[in-house]
């Protein structure tokens, strides 16, 4: 963790614009385990309870702009854009999700 000031210093909707592959790092890529829908769901679920759990647990006069973490992509962004990436990065995976499931569709057809 490391004092920041990068409130605005990367437009992160630029997650959204899929036509700029990025490649996840071999620690978060996925395996080729197979998963049931429900262990999945449930995974994340946790994951979600837990992110919500932490968001709440930070104090209200936290000034979130001017605590960074270091981010693959972005580089060092605060806490804040973190937060917000989250949305952004769920909104990418569920836009790849879409393409998936029509592809799926339209060869069964």
């Amino acid at each position: 963790m490391t004092t920041t000031r990068t409130s605005s210093r990367y437009p992160l909707a630029i997650t959204l614009d899929r036509s700029k592959k990025i490649t996840a790092s071999s620690t978060i890529t996925p395996s080729s385990q197979v998963l049931n829908k429900r262990d999945i769901l449930d995974s994340l679920s946790k994951s979600r309870n837990h992110l919500l759990q932490l968001i709440d647990s930070i104090p209200s006069e936290l000034d979130l702009t001017r605590i960074g973490f270091k981010h693959p992509v972005f580089d060092k962004i605060s806490l804040k854009q973190w937060i917000e990436f989250v949305g952004y990065h769920e909104k990418r995976h569920l836009a790849q999700i879409e393409e998936i499931k029509d592809a799926v569709t339209n060869e069964s057809v």
